[in-house]
């Protein structure tokens, strides 16, 4: 059995796909920006709803004052954020995202720096944001005209 794949390009709408891949950091306050410069402009331009992919990865704090910062918590929240427009969140502790490199002299992974592991979990973030939204793809049998790959943390500013 063959899935027909569309693109919504030929005589339609273009679809719009939001990647949101990193470490999240800032409690959903980009989110709102996103929402407000980016989903709902596309939306009233072009009628129809960016869907939202996000692969995010938490460090668990429960600091006096604050809310507690967990996996279910940030989950909960991204839902509260982006409604009907996330198709997909999976949100992992950072400790099952950071890479290990067995058979590699410790020297070696010493000269790159302690930011290695963060450069590793921004790549691997990204591809597996990226692997949520082709299974919906494939699911739903049609593909993105753009992608915008954007960061847990990062607002949106100025005139859009």
């Amino acid at each position: 059995m063959s899935t027909k794949i569309t693109t919504s390009s030929k005589g339609k709408s273009p679809r719009l796909a939001i990647v949101i891949a990193g470490l999240f950091r800032t409690n959903t306050i980009a989110c709102v920006s996103h929402v407000e410069k980016i989903i709902k402009k596309w939306q009233q331009k072009h009628g129809n709803l960016v869907d939202v992919f996000i692969f995010t990865y938490v460090q668990d704090a429960h600091l006096p004052g604050v809310p507690v910062v967990n996996k279910e918590a940030v989950l909960a929240a991204l839902k509260s954020c982006y409604k009907d427009n996330l198709k997909g969140a999976h949100v992992r502790n950072v400790a099952e995202v950071e890479e290990s490199f067995p058979g590699i002299p410790a020297s070696a992974i010493g000269q790159c720096g302690p930011k290695l592991n963060r450069l590793q979990s921004q790549l691997k973030t990204v591809y597996l944001a990226g692997q949520i939204m082709r299974n919906y793809m494939l699911s739903e049998g049609f593909t993105y005209d753009y992608v915008l790959r954007l960061r847990p943390d990062t607002d949106v500013w100025g005139t859009i």
